[in-house]
């Protein structure tokens, strides 16, 4: 069972609620039309709520209930079951780009054929051991969910931003430039770490989608307790129909490019469940070949 199935059942169980408040209605009518009145219509009208909370409350105890019990149960073995596998491949995972590199520097190494081979084999090595980071990040974020851990407290958004920055312009042979547009009293509050994590993945994506020379924004403003924070690309953008589906784990619009720049596939998964933990809200708008807009919305001053 997935979500798209609570879904439809949430939908199934609004539409049976729906039905017997309209029966409500048209009971009343019906009272009404036959020359009902008074206090004899309120008591018809209270049997029909009466009634028609029964019939709610069943569908919920019997029906949902079960449903929703048994997807949780799945959705936790899911989480335990992918924590405890990328645990174990931590370890032959580095083992095996240690005998690679190992490798590289011995005669094997020096043949032009065996070192194109050892170059492919520590390539997907290393997006291997990515792949297994990230899990291992989904799944500590997910558990934080229910055993809080992490640290919250102001931070200023200028210098977090600046951070991100740092990291992303170390492997910037593109010469994309970045710009911060905020004021620079804004604060965010959260965990520096993880939102570190979260702007970092949405400013290698966007270093990733973008075309050499092109401008990287950093934008804030504050509504209300709420700062809105955004990293905004002039890159290749995103056709509407993708959008729903981008946060999802391991979705890629174009594998074979995601692949080629090394996407793991779960950056923006990553990026949504640390805004869920912070209670806040991600939004993305995006233009086929004018860019790809990322909002996120956190408590802030």
């Amino acid at each position: 069972m997935n979500w798209q199935t609570i879904k439809n059942l949430n939908k199934y169980y609004t539409a049976f609620f729906l039905s017997h408040f309209l029966l409500c209605g048209l009971i009343i009518i019906i009272a009404y039309l036959c020359g009902l009145q008074g206090g004899a219509c309120v008591a018809l009208l209270l049997l029909a709520l009466i009634v028609s909370a029964v019939f709610s409350y069943a569908a919920v105890r019997f029906f949902m209930s079960p449903a929703w019990d048994k997807f949780t149960k799945i959705e936790k073995s899911r989480s335990r079951f992918v924590a405890n596998v990328s645990h174990e491949l931590k370890t032959p995972i580095t083992s095996i780009k240690g005998f690679i590199e190992t490798l590289m520097q011995t005669e094997i190494g020096k043949d032009a054929e065996s070192a194109k081979y050892l170059d492919i084999v520590l390539r997907q090595s290393d997006r291997l051991n990515a792949i297994v980071n990230d899990l291992l990040m989904l799944s500590r974020i997910e558990e934080n969910e229910k055993q809080p851990e992490f640290k919250f407290e102001y931070i200023p958004v200028y210098d977090l931003f600046r951070s991100v920055i740092q990291q992303v312009e170390a492997i910037n042979e593109k010469h994309i430039k970045f710009e911060i547009e905020i004021l620079p009293s804004m604060l965010v509050y959260g965990n520096a770490g993880l939102l570190e994590q979260c702007f970092l993945n949405l400013a290698t994506n966007a270093y990733r989608y973008s075309d050499p020379e092109k401008t990287v924004y950093f934008r804030g403003d504050r509504q209300g307790n709420t700062v809105r924070l955004s990293v905004e690309d002039e890159g290749y953008g995103i056709e509407e129909k993708y959008l729903p589906r981008i946060f999802e784990r391991f979705y890629r619009i174009d594998k074979a490019r995601s692949r080629k720049l090394g996407g793991t596939g779960l950056g923006l998964a990553i990026v949504k469940h640390i805004v869920l933990l912070h209670r806040g809200k991600i939004d993305v708008t995006s233009m086929v070949g004018h860019g790809s807009k990322f909002f996120v919305f956190l408590k802030g001053r």
